[in-house]
């Protein structure tokens, strides 16, 4: 392949498409008459009721199978073992414990019944354990068993072996079994003092649990095994309660004592979706909400601020009365949360720890070279790390100027950085929070969804609960600490388990006080149909029996301008409209779709006129009677006294098929040599041994399970002159002749198919031939016959199986109806669905093929239509697109919104699949790769999801020069140019939808909005690759970052990676004609099938993934980024820090100051990159502050870098002219405090990026210049540069896809690219520009 224009048809994929459905005629009364929404609505309700019943039949079955696991002894304490140390043991660990899970789900491997037809069908239904009404409701499922499949695909996942959270073999093997343990090392340390005295006492009330075992047996490893059923966990907690109990008691007598307690076992998974019973699904009244918040706060209290030793309240403020060595932070975001509250940098403690990491592990000589490797080592280190201790984070930190957590945890989360100033802690903000609320329990309350304050106040009370949740999170560790406090670990686990049910009650206050004025839900309907209803379209294949077989028919009808409008019908009648050739078409007369599914198959099989078996068994058998009839064992040995020259003619003459098998026998080649090829008599007894040992006869005989067809083949291809001998064979010819007329008389019955039909006419052709293009056939036909309007109008209104009639309407279906009212004026372009609908219904094609539907319908909202806005026709509206030069807008029909909500809504969804003869799956990465290499690219898409810029685009030749940069904020319609500032409206909505959010407002919806600009965008992007032969590259951002970034609406970055993939793997070029490469027939595909986003390669077809690192701010001229660590942590490192430069120095002539360094001095990433470097004051630069005049709001100020610098050593009495790295690295006593600010000083100068809302501002300046002495600044740079920073990182993005390019073009095998983009790699790609010397 050349270009990508080429990349056309390559693979099938599937598509769904969505229309309205309007009732036509009588349909509408019908459905009301039979109450088929009411049905439709109980069943999605019985649904729940199934579902229940069926989690109940699991966990009987969970339980029974349970019953008889016995996990291995050995493996037990090989676990045991390995787990004193698992970090040291990780992967032997990890292997015992999939061995574990393994022996688990083996007790599970008879199961499959669980997950299909016969559970509703017969299991359930024969149950004990369902009650009759219960079955009732059962057996309502009995001919829709497929409502459940999504359910039992969600079950099927319990039963899994992977080391899955929400596992049956997990919640035993990774959650209990570590809490077991804990409480066997628990248990033999309270053995030791004087808890044991009750012991006997709790022997004695739980003989029946113990079943003459000692208390102490419960504690040894192997007991493990009676605590795997949900029954046995629940005796095993009530005995583990019991200790706990006894230990309280003893402490109480002995205050000082200091008691390990026991932890209560999970229950099993599906015993554990136990809610109060004040929490129901989902509220229904505010009384019922004001209920659960009530009941939640009475549960709580004593629980979080309780007078005795175990509330939370007093656990933390007890905290260093724990071992602090064995109480651990979760190494997750819990860690970063506290830094940031401490310290005010989110990375203090994760900095601190891979420092010690690098001291404990070095870097080898060839780390030093290749530091990005030594870099990723450090960070598996510390990520492998799943906690770490309040003592060794602790002396991590200067604990002098902070607090440290222990500390940080007893002020209750009152702790402020701001010195003197203290927040009030989580429990008094909870008690106040819900005093503010009580006046709302007496009931003198409106709507408080109405409320804004009222919202407010009970928002107050919830957020304070989950600012607890979240406070106390990090002190729960990993989970699978060995060393663990278990005293404490105990205490705070059950206080976090019972905490645990805020999560939901704040779901459900929150989904009920911000619930949208609409109802979007919507259910699906059946019209009295099975479980398989539109699940497929073929009719059967015989002109006596054409009736659709799952319920649905498609029609349609030429409307008012002669185009064809659609038709969805449904009817329980599967032979409704059949094909009757004395009706003729006439204008108004609906026309049904005849879609015929081929299986070739079923042409030789129940299909097949006779027998298709018998067929081929007599036409064998005569075959090989007519072979045993040749004798040709006799005729093919010498006769005798028969001369060699004499027998060779007549064998040649007669059986040339065998003649070269048989000359080259070794029997007859040494006879041959022998005998210097004379004729003799020992050469033809070596021509008789052959043909006695070879049986040459036995080659012409069918094999065993040699089908006709392979036996015609073989015969016709290796014997054809014995084939037109047997084919003369009386039986032969009879049996041959009857199975072909058989084959083409089922051939002329298949009146669906016109390949059929033609294939039926080629008489001359062989059995073998006619079954091979039997195989070839196509396997979808599509076609319309014509219904008399009586019989559609009769079925529209019979009692029995009626047929329902639907119109399918959209924006474009509807044109002709409402051109011809006047209602619309243009037609304006398709929606794409469009297109395929009306090329899958109207057109000859065969690129496109249908599959399923579903019919959903959505009630309107009540009271929806009478309060909902409304704009009258002729009056006048704001436009909210500030760029349109018509400030207002006028509209001669009346504009309602939400109107799709204040109407009864019946809708339909139909997958077809695209490209349909083709393969399922393509290699396009290879191809593209192809491309490549012979040229077929000449540019490169750099996309910059950006920090400004919605998205921004850059274009770049293979020289690497700019074609073109634009922010795509304001996007221009390719219709009327009218631009429109995307950017500026998002903005503005997600603003109010922020605060909404604060205030838990009901939020606008900004889905419309993002969708239309992102459909924009995608048009745009897709458009230059194929004008301008390009690839796209984008940002390979982490899953963090992009969930952390979708917090904000206006990053669209997952939405537009999704989109872009979904347009690019069939793109359509809507204006070019159908048949035209790129048309909607002739599709290109630019990119695979989305499935997720996790890639694990740096390409999907067209779109190419390059690692972030350093796109954006680096400096595109010299290739220079910062890889210094400026914080100012203490004067010894900044003095450090300041020793390591080569000079400092005031260059009076420029004005500036000077910073000579060399980067191997100061870290290892820029090894075997440039490293000497001169940092320059040129420029002012933008520092952003929180302003305490602004709230604490952001605020900037400008600061010229060389005037800063000049007053900082002036107050610190340094002369400038002298040697200012000396004088620096010289200070003592108070000159020292002027370390920090040179250090704030320092980072803005190594600030690339300079950004600013107020005015707006947002450039990239250099610290450092090119070879001509010129600084890098984007606002300055001309065309040739990235015009500003988010360009600089579509550029630099655009540029690391050049470097890909290369990379493939150099490969040796395009299949075994190794693409270097390592960091190292980029500098000196970045730094060098060999591109441009090419």
């Amino acid at each position: 392949m050349k270009e990508i224009k080429e990349l056309t048809g390559l693979y099938s994929l599937s598509k769904t498409i969505g229309v309205e459905l309007k009732p036509v005629d009588n349909t509408e009364k019908l459905i009301e008459a039979r109450k088929l929404i009411e049905q439709d609505e109980q069943r999605a309700e019985d649904y729940k009721i199934v579902k229940d019943i069926i989690d109940r039949y699991h966990k009987d079955f969970i339980d029974k199978c349970l019953n008889s696991v016995k996990i291995k002894k050995d493996d037990l304490e090989k676990y045991v073992s390995l787990a004193e140390n698992s970090k040291k043991n990780e992967k032997k660990l990890n292997e015992v414990k999939k061995e574990m899970r393994k022996q688990i789900t083996d007790a599970f491997e008879k199961n499959s019944f669980l997950f299909n037809q016969n559970l509703i069908k017969k299991y359930l239904p024969g149950s004990d354990s369902v009650s009759e009404e219960e079955k009732k409701v059962v057996n309502k499922f009995s001919k829709i068993t497929t409502y459940f499949d999504a359910f039992n695909e969600n079950r099927k996942n319990l039963y899994s072996d992977e080391a899955k959270s929400g596992t049956i073999a997990y919640r035993l093997i990774h959650e209990n079994l570590p809490t077991f343990l804990d409480n066997i090392a628990s248990f033999n340390k309270i053995s030791e003092i004087g808890v044991h005295e009750y012991f006997s006492s709790i022997e004695t009330e739980f003989t029946v649990i113990l079943n003459g075992m000692h208390l102490s047996d419960l504690f040894q490893i192997d007991y493990f095994n009676n605590t795997l059923t949900q029954k046995k966990i629940e005796n095993y907690n009530h005995v583990v309660g019991a200790v706990n109990k006894a230990a309280n008691l003893y402490k109480q007598q002995h205050k000082n004592v200091r008691i390990s307690l026991l932890k209560t076992l999970k229950k099993m998974i599906l015993s554990d979706r136990v809610t109060p019973s004040w929490l129901p699904e989902h509220f229904e009244s505010d009384e019922e909400m004001l209920t659960a918040i009530k009941a939640a706060y009475e549960s709580l209290k004593e629980v979080l601020v309780g007078a005795d030793d175990d509330s939370l309240r007093n656990l933390l403020l007890n905290i260093d009365n724990f071992d602090l060595d064995h109480i651990y932070i979760e190494n997750d975001s819990g860690l970063t949360s506290i830094s940031q509250q401490i310290f005010g940098y989110y990375d203090t403690y994760t900095l601190a720890i891979k420092d010690q990491l690098r001291r404990k592990n070095p870097a080898t000589k060839k780390q030093r070279e290749t530091p990005d490797s030594y870099d990723e080592r450090i960070d598996k280190l510390y990520k492998k790390e799943g906690s770490f201790s309040i003592a060794y984070l602790n002396q991590l930190v200067d604990t002098k100027e902070h607090i440290t957590i222990n500390e940080y945890y007893r002020l209750l989360g009152s702790y402020c950085r701001e010195e003197g100033k203290r927040k009030d802690d989580f429990f008094k903000r909870i008690d106040g929070a819900y005093c503010a609320i009580s006046h709302l329990f007496g009931g003198k309350h409106g709507e408080i969804a109405q409320s804004d304050s009222d919202i407010e106040l009970i928002q107050k009370l919830l957020d304070a609960y989950k600012g607890l949740q979240r406070f106390i999170k990090p002190l729960l560790g990993h989970g699978d600490e060995a060393d663990k406090d278990n005293e404490f670990d105990v205490k705070l686990r059950k206080v976090w388990d019972e905490l645990n049910i805020i999560t939901p009650l704040y779901d459900k206050v929150r989904n009920w006080l911000t619930r949208k004025i609409y109802n979007p839900e919507k259910i699906r309907l059946y019209f009295e149909n099975n479980g398989k209803f539109l699940s497929g379209w073929p009719d059967n294949q015989t002109k006596s029996d054409n009736g659709t077989q799952y319920g649905g028919y498609i029609f349609r009808k030429k409307n008012e301008i002669g185009e064809y409008d659609f038709y969805l019908g449904i009817s329980a009648d599967a032979k409704l409209f059949r094909r009757d050739e004395t009706i003729r078409y006439e204008d108004g007369m609906y026309e049904r779709f005849d879609y015929y599914h081929l299986i070739p198959k079923t042409l030789l099989g129940k299909s097949y006129i006779g027998k298709y078996k018998e067929d081929s068994n007599a036409v064998l058998s005569a075959f090989n009677a007519a072979i045993t009839k040749l004798q040709l064992e006799k005729k093919l040995v010498p006769k005798d006294n028969e001369k060699v020259p004499t027998y060779l003619k007549r064998f040649k003459q007669y059986y040339a098929d065998f003649y070269q098998i048989l000359m080259n026998d070794d029997i007859v080649v040494d006879a041959y040599k022998r005998e210097n090829g004379k004729d003799s008599e020992e050469v033809l007894s070596a021509f008789k041994d052959a043909v006695t040992e070879l049986q040459l006869w036995k080659k012409l005989i069918p094999k065993d399970k040699e089908n006709v067809t392979k036996y015609l083949k073989r015969l016709k291809l290796n014997y054809a002159g014995f084939y037109q001998i047997l084919m003369n064979d009386d039986n032969v010819v009879d049996a041959y002749k009857s199975m072909k007329q058989h084959i083409l008389a089922t051939l002329a019955s298949s009146i669906r198919v016109p390949a059929a039909i033609e294939l039926a006419t080629q008489t001359d052709l062989d059995i073998d031939e006619l079954i091979d293009k039997i195989m070839n056939l196509p396997s979808e036909s599509f076609g319309y016959f014509p219904v008399a309007t009586a019989a559609i109008e009769e079925a529209n209104k019979r009692e029995k199986k009626p047929l329902f009639l639907f119109k399918m309407s959209n924006k474009d279906l509807s044109y002709a109806e409402k051109s011809s009212k006047g209602e619309r004026k243009s037609r304006g372009t398709e929606n794409l669905h469009t297109m395929y609908l009306k090329a899958l219904l109207g057109m000859t094609q065969n690129v496109f093929t249908i599959g399923s539907g579903m019919v959903f319908f959505r009630h309107k909202t009540k009271g929806l239509a009478e309060t909902t806005a409304r704009h009258k026709a002729n009056e006048f509206i704001a436009n909210k697109n500030k760029l349109n030069d018509k400030k207002k807008s006028v509209f001669d029909y009346e504009i309602v919104k939400n109107k799709r909500f204040i109407e009864d809504k019946y809708l339909f969804h139909l997958s077809l699949k695209l490209n349909y003869t083709q393969p399922n799956k393509f290699d396009i990465n290879s191809k593209v790769r192809e491309i490549i290499r012979n040229g077929g690219i000449e540019h490169i898409i750099g996309i910059d999801r950006g920090e400004r810029n919605l998205i921004y685009l850059s274009l770049i030749d293979l020289k690497g020069n700019i074609v073109m940069q634009k922010s795509l904020n304001i996007l221009k319609d390719d219709h009327n140019a009218k631009e429109t500032d995307y950017k500026g409206l998002l903005t503005e909505r997600e603003g109010e939808n922020k605060e909404a959010r604060r205030n838990w407002k009901k939020i606008a919806n900004i889905k419309d909005l993002k969708r239309g600009y992102l459909s924009h965008v995608v048009h745009i992007i897709s458009k230059m690759m194929v004008e301008y032969n390009a690839i796209v590259v984008l940002e390979d951002l982490n899953p963090g970052f992009i969930r952390g970034r979708q917090k904000i609406e206006r990053n669209v970055y997952e939405q537009f990676e999704r989109k872009l993939i979904d347009k690019l793997n069939f793109y359509v070029d809507k204006h070019k004609d159908a048949n035209e490469t790129g048309g909607l027939l002739h599709a290109l595909q630019l990119t695979s099938e989305f499935k997720n986003f996790k890639k694990s390669e740096h390409q999907n077809g067209c779109l190419f993934y390059i690692p972030a690192w350093n796109t954006s701010k680096i400096d595109p001229a010299t290739g220079f980024v910062n890889l210094f660590d400026t914080r100012y942590t203490n004067a010894e490192k900044a003095l450090e820090f300041f020793s390591k430069f080569d000079a400092i120095r005031y260059n009076e002539e420029k004005d500036r100051f000077e910073f000579e360094f060399d980067y191997d001095k100061f870290t290892q990433k820029a090894h075997g990159t440039r490293t000497r470097w001169t940092l320059c004051t040129h420029g002012k630069r933008l520092r952003s502050f929180k302003n305490p005049a602004k709230q604490y709001n952001w605020d900037s100020v400008v600061v010229a870098l060389t005037d800063e610098f000049k007053r900082i050593l002036e107050e610190a009495g340094i002369d400038i002219h002298e040697n200012l790295k000396d004088a620096i690295c010289n200070f003592e006593g108070k000159r020292r405090k002027y370390l920090e600010p040179l250090m704030q000083f320092m980072k803005l100068l190594l600030q690339l990026r300079n950004s600013r809302k107020n005015p707006e501002e947002d450039y990239i300046l250099s610290p450092v210049a090119d070879e001509n002495g010129v600084f890098y600044d984007s606002r300055s740079c001309g065309d040739q540069l990235p015009e500003n920073a988010d360009a600089n990182g579509a550029y630099n993005i655009a540029r690391k896809g050049l470097m890909l390019i290369r990379e493939i073009k150099k490969a040796k095998e395009l299949g075994k690219v190794k693409y270097d983009i390592s960091n190292k790699a980029w500098l000196n790609f970045a730094q060098q520009k060999p591109y441009k010397n090419e």
